[in-house]
Formats: structure tokens, C-alpha cells, sequence
């Protein structure tokens, strides 16, 4: 999330900088937003919520999780039906690579929603499934989970 700074607003973060007193200010350009700030986490949850915006008419449901559903770069959400959580995992992939976010660590309870999501953004592996009761943690918060559920 901190790595998507569009080319156009890198020019608006320079440092002047010089080793010693004596040497000439070099101009260096950050390419990236800058760790560690107060604002860094403001600026990267701005950028999900501009997204929510101005994409809303078009993908409703993961709008609607961006702005009520995260916590500055996870998601937790789900819905009432297996139709309406795949529609969604559609809608956040499609919203946020309009900017140039790229989800992973992706889990879910029901096989069907994770069949077109590539392993190595799963978040289980072979190793945690063979656990009796494997733990989801996000957040600080541990979700034990009970095995995958399909139709």
C-alpha cells in the first residue's frame, strides 16, 4: 500500500539533503510514501477511500467494504450468500487494481470462493490445513478456523 505513489505526485515529495555544510544540496525524490510518518497511515487509508468513491456506481459491494469493512489494509467482510462473497472478491480485485493495489491473503470457509485465487495469496498453506484447527489472525484478533465448507 505504501509502494503506490502515482508518477505525477512524486515530484511533490523531495528532500533537499547534504552530508556536511560544506557540500552542495542534492535534491533527492521519494518514490514511495514515506514509513513511519503520522501521516503515512492517513495518506495510504485516503487512497482506499478515494477509491471507494469514485468507483462506487460501478462496483457497490466492495465500496461498501472499503469504507465500512477495513482497517487501514485489511478487509474483513462476507455476505448472505456464496453468490453474493464471490461477487464481492470480484468487485475488491477489479476496484482495487484501478489503483494499482493488489490483494493478498486471502481466506474464506468455502472452497468456492477461493477457486480462482492463486495459492501463494491464500492465506493457508498445505502445512497450517493439516493443523486439527488451523488460526486465522488479522488485527489482532485470532479466528479458529473450522474447515472448508462446499456445496
Amino acid at each position: 500500500m505504501y509502494r503506490q505513489v502515482h508518477p505525477e505526485y512524486k515530484c511533490l515529495q523531495n528532500i533537499l539533503w547534504r552530508e556536511r555544510p560544506d557540500q552542495p544540496i542534492s535534491c533527492l525524490q521519494l518514490q514511495t510514501i514515506t514509513y513511519g510518518l503520522k501521516s503515512s497511515p492517513f495518506l495510504a487509508t485516503r487512497c482506499l477511500v478515494e477509491l471507494a468513491h469514485t468507483e462506487e456506481k460501478e462496483f457497490p459491494l466492495a465500496s461498501k467494504a472499503l469504507l465500512h469493512n477495513t482497517y487501514v489494509d485489511d478487509i474483513i467482510c462476507g455476505g448472505d450468500s456464496i453468490n453474493e462473497v464471490i461477487q464481492l472478491k470480484n468487485e475488491l480485485i477489479a476496484i482495487l487494481k484501478k489503483g494499482s493495489f493488489q490483494l493478498h491473503k486471502w481466506c474464506s470457509n468455502h472452497s468456492d470462493i477461493l477457486n480462482d485465487i492463486p495459492a501463494y495469496t491464500q492465506h493457508f498453506n498445505e502445512t497450517d490445513m493439516s493443523q486439527d484447527n488451523p488460526i486465522v489472525k488479522t488485527l489482532g484478533l485470532s479466528y479458529e478456523y473450522s474447515g472448508m465448507q462446499s456445496e
